[in-house]
């Protein structure tokens, strides 16, 4: 789980950062820019597709780890917050770079060169969506299990493999051959006392 949610955020990282809009800056002095005129929102584009791509893996991978039957619970939502967490800074650091390979810097430009440069994550708290959606998505599979032990125990797993389908045909059966013939024909059966 941990490392699936890893691996879930460096690719989501990698294609975040090809998706991500380059920011418009105007070099002013050499090694200093300002940002054209409506180039700041790229920073709020690139900061709402990295909290979508986040969740979008957070919910992805909590659908998978909870097929995994036996660890369902505590375990499972502790290893998963912690991979989560792991994944979303793994999205950071792969995104970011490859923002760096993708955008040039405006240390080698010329005063009054336009310069497309990379907008960033705009603020540190879009790694917390990928760990919030996992957790909302692992809570509301707990609440919709059937199961008191959220299927861990024996009758979530005979329901898994068909067991208790096969048992209970099963138990039919063996009623069926112990019944008398009486019962068997329609004839009701009499009690005597």
């Amino acid at each position: 789980m941990f490392a699936g949610s890893v691996g879930a955020g460096v690719f989501a990282g990698i294609v975040w950062a090809l998706w991500v809009p380059a920011q418009q800056v105007l070099v002013v002095d050499p090694g200093s820019a300002v940002l054209l005129t409506g180039e700041n929102l790229h920073r709020f584009d690139a900061a709402a597709m990295f909290a979508c791509a986040g969740m979008l893996v957070g919910v992805l991978t909590a659908a998978a780890s909870w097929t995994v039957r036996r660890s369902r619970g505590l375990v499972l939502l502790a290893a998963l917050l912690a991979g989560a967490g792991a994944g979303a800074g793994a999205m950071a650091a792969a995104g970011l770079g490859v923002q760096m390979l993708r955008f040039s810097t405006v240390s080698g430009a010329g005063v009054g060169d336009v310069v497309a440069t990379a907008p960033g994550l705009g603020t540190p708290l879009v790694l917390v969506f990928q760990p919030i959606a996992a957790a909302v998505v692992i809570a509301v599979l707990a609440l919709l299990s059937p199961y008191d032990d959220l299927g861990v125990g024996e009758e979530g797993a005979a329901a898994q493999t068909g067991e208790a389908e096969q048992a209970g045909e099963a138990e039919q059966a063996d009623a069926t051959t112990a019944e008398p013939d009486a019962v068997r024909m329609g004839v009701p059966h009499q009690h005597t006392q």
